[in-house]
């Protein structure tokens, strides 16, 4: 009798085994969890829908979680369409027992969207005057990105997110006086600091590069700092004017060739008030045409045309 009690549980054991070992490497796709995943987003924002498909279920035994993912998922909101690559998240197995759905963590990664559809996305959850003036501003362009969250026991977001990504081929019209276009760069944002590399992008006719600028909050202001290269060029008069203001304009200044690189640096706070404004620019002077009433070299050099 007890040779067969333990050969029973010695199988039973063995089963559990096998049972644990199939769902911590193989797993099992299951909808059982769609309704909560989705009455969990419609709590936050209930403008939105979340279309899901299968999602696969993954045992992860030595945290005592479960990592659920799917692929494909697709947003909608207001009849947009944002293209989801993958979400994952864990759920504490204690909160699946208990009939609960506490989300430990989610990570999110995008196929290529709008930016128009971003920022609507975001101004759905949280309306503010800077979204609203970067919607008005963006004639176009696409983002990828790899989003990572944590909640606390209450469901709230931490502190420490951290977004990274891709922008491709981006265009801002600031008001028909600065143009962007083809903007393209990589991007990592954090609670703390938005690190911008690679960048390359067309300011009014203007090829600009960097491979570093950095965005860090500090109180009510973010600090803006970085470098920016400009390719040899030829400017006129006019595209001085929109660069510099009236900084150059009784100089007598008609076109110049040059290349520089520029270290700069300032201030700006949520109602896009400038302050602490530093630049150091290293120039490449080709060619300079000034030409100036005010200064005569005729007597000098006989053949000076002004």
């Amino acid at each position: 009798m007890i040779k067969k009690l333990i050969k029973v549980l010695s199988t039973i054991f063995l089963l559990i085994i096998v049972i644990i070992f199939y769902l911590s490497f193989v797993g099992i796709k299951t909808k059982k969890f769609n309704e909560k995943i989705i009455s969990k987003l419609l709590e936050t924002n209930k403008n939105l829908n979340l279309d899901l498909k299968d999602i696969k279920f993954l045992l992860d035994p030595y945290n005592f979680t479960a990592k659920i993912s799917t692929n494909n998922p697709t947003i909608v909101l207001d009849g947009n369409k944002l293209q989801i690559k993958t979400v994952k998240t864990n759920i504490f197995l204690k909160s699946l027992i208990n009939g609960e759905f506490l989300i430990d963590d989610l990570q999110i990664s995008t196929k290529q969207i709008k930016l128009n559809d971003l920022i609507l996305l975001a101004r759905s959850f949280k309306n503010s005057t800077e979204l609203f003036l970067l919607d008005n501003v963006i004639e176009g362009g696409f983002l990828t990105a790899d989003i990572q969250l944590e909640f606390d026991k209450n469901g709230n977001v931490r502190d420490n997110y951290e977004v990274n990504g891709f922008i491709y081929n981006a265009n801002f019209n600031f008001f028909n006086r600065f143009s962007i276009k083809d903007l393209n760069l990589e991007f990592a944002i954090n609670t703390k600091k938005y690190t911008l590399t690679k960048i390359k992008t067309n300011f009014n006719n203007i090829e600009l590069s960097s491979q570093l600028i950095e965005v860090v909050k500090k109180n009510d202001f973010f600090l803006i700092k970085g470098q920016i290269l400009t390719k040899k060029k030829n400017f006129n008069a006019n595209q001085f004017n929109v660069l510099f203001g009236d900084l150059f304009k009784n100089s007598g200044l008609e076109k110049t060739s040059l290349s520089s690189i520029n270290n700069f640096s300032f201030n700006i706070n949520k109602k896009l008030k400038f302050k602490d404004l530093n630049i150091e620019s290293k120039i490449k002077l080709d060619q300079l045409v000034v030409r100036n009433k005010y200064i005569s070299l005729k007597s000098y050099l006989p053949n000076f045309g002004e």
